[in-house]
């Protein structure tokens, strides 16, 4: 019988801790944001940028705008990644202020400035670009200088 209890306390124990580590995310207002993420948005959207909604994250936050785009900080107000909406893309001003000088200056050459869906900085400071068009898919990475890393098409 006491065997049972442990078992019981220890699997009741394991659910709890579980439950615990991957919570929900959590709807948070926007003055909660860290002050360099709501600078970031102030800048490309608007003073007051129209949100749908902002949750907090395990790993930091992600805001969703009325216009469709989606961005997520890290705790400190970072920015990790931003998505177009759907048949749009991230508007050239965010590109250049985003992606370093030398990857802005390739992918103008190459014609992909202003054709651009998504950008993910990653932990190590590279950054992933993604081109979704109808015919055609890219992910080109960069370095954090702007060195181009691996063009290669998205294979899905």
């Amino acid at each position: 019988m006491k065997t049972m209890k442990r078992i019981l306390v220890l699997a009741i124990s394991i659910v709890l801790i579980n439950s615990l580590a991957y919570a929900d995310d959590v709807n948070v207002d926007y003055s909660e944001l860290p002050a360099k993420a709501r600078a970031f948005l102030e800048k490309h959207f608007g003073k007051t940028p129209a949100t749908k909604e902002v949750e907090q994250e395990q790993k930091g936050y992600s805001v969703e705008l009325r216009n469709g785009y989606d961005v997520k900080f890290n705790a400190v107000g970072e920015l990790m990644e931003i998505e177009a909406p759907d048949r749009k893309d991230i508007s050239q001003g965010i590109v250049t202020d985003v992606l370093p000088a030398k990857a802005v200056k390739y992918l103008k050459s190459k014609g992909l400035l202003g054709k651009i869906d998504d950008i993910k900085i990653l932990k190590n400071g590279d950054y992933i670009v993604e081109i979704d068009k109808m015919v055609n898919d890219y992910k080109i990475r960069f370095d954090r200088n702007g060195t181009i890393r691996e063009p290669r098409r998205d294979i899905r």
